[in-house]
């Protein structure tokens, strides 16, 4: 890990192929506000915050950071 980067190689065997395929993947981690300005500058309204996956709200705590977000083309919707 290099501060908010990882990087890792994942593995997938196809033993009735005979083949092992190796893919390289990095992972940057973002910041709420990075996420929050990313969707608004796609397009996108946040619609709600979540810090988990059992709905609970985000909190510079929470284990997650979930977004449910809706395109501004379609802001008829919402999650709840």
């Amino acid at each position: 890990m290099d501060g908010r980067k990882v990087s890792f190689e994942g593995h997938t065997v196809f033993p009735s192929a005979g083949s092992h395929e190796v893919a390289a993947i990095a992972l940057q981690f973002r910041t709420r506000t990075e996420i929050e300005t990313g969707l608004v500058d796609a397009g996108f309204t946040v619609v709600a915050e979540y810090g988990s996956w059992d709905r609970q709200m985000l909190s510079p705590d929470s284990p997650e950071m979930i977004f449910a977000a809706v395109s501004r083309a379609d802001e008829g919707g919402g999650i709840p």
